[in-house]
């Protein structure tokens, strides 16, 4: 059985500046957990779903912190009990609730396509596919082909081909830039010739905060380390 300690004064002086630090009551943007958003061509609802959680998430804590607010230094060990156990429950079941919309969101993603460009001219990459959901990420796969002789680099002795990468939205404004390495093993030399084919894995990582932009992703873009410099963090 959970111990319930009384709210001291210290305590509430706590939670008086959660809540002026961005804790926020059901009259806020928390209504809109309930609302239909929308989904993505490519990532469906995901996007929505995360949003949903964490506004919901965010709204149940606020909540949570005007109760004890309200009944100040007077609450009574069986109202803070009671207290804990109707949030712990409602945050269980916005969690359920989230865990069973990225399942059913699996169920439809695996499998599609996610349209992809090489702006490099030494390989080659078809379409990314979708291999798993995650709750805050897509996992695919992809397959690389070089075109031309490419050097690697070396790291504690092992071969590695460096590829950077970013998603992009509608308008072509980038929502994410990231870096990935392909181990070239069992080799005696540091380039990778013409005609050698690479299976790798490449995780689409939403962001928790701010997941409605990903409403609007487009693409998945390869390109050089100079264009990958030139695009924000």
């Amino acid at each position: 059985m959970k111990k319930i300690f009384l709210p001291t004064t210290a305590i509430l002086l706590s939670i008086i500046l959660f809540s002026a630090c961005g804790g926020k009551g059901s009259n806020t943007d928390g209504n809109n957990s309930s609302k239909k958003i929308g989904k993505n061509e490519y990532l469906g609802e995901l996007p929505s779903l995360i949003h949903q959680y964490k506004t919901t998430d965010s709204t149940l804590k606020a909540d949570e912190t005007a109760k004890y607010l309200k009944l100040g230094s007077k609450i009574t060990k069986e109202q803070a009990m009671e207290i804990v156990s109707e949030f712990e429950t409602k945050k269980k079941d916005n969690k359920q609730k989230f865990d069973d919309g990225v399942a059913k969101a699996k169920e439809t993603l695996v499998g599609k396509d996610i349209p992809t460009e090489v702006k490099v001219s030494n390989y080659e990459i078809p379409e990314l596919k979708i291999s798993n959901v995650n709750p805050y990420s897509v996992q695919t796969k992809g397959n690389l082909t070089i075109k031309e002789d490419t050097p690697t680099i070396t790291y504690f002795g092992e071969h590695r081909l460096e590829l950077y990468y970013a998603c992009f939205d509608k308008n072509n404004k980038s929502l994410k830039k990231n870096k990935m390495t392909i181990t070239v093993k069992n080799r005696q030399n540091s380039t990778i010739l013409s005609g050698e084919q690479y299976d790798f894995d490449l995780n689409i990582s939403l962001d928790i905060d701010g997941a409605l932009k990903w409403n609007n992703f487009a693409k998945v873009v390869f390109m050089s380390k100079e264009e990958y410099e030139t695009l924000p963090k």
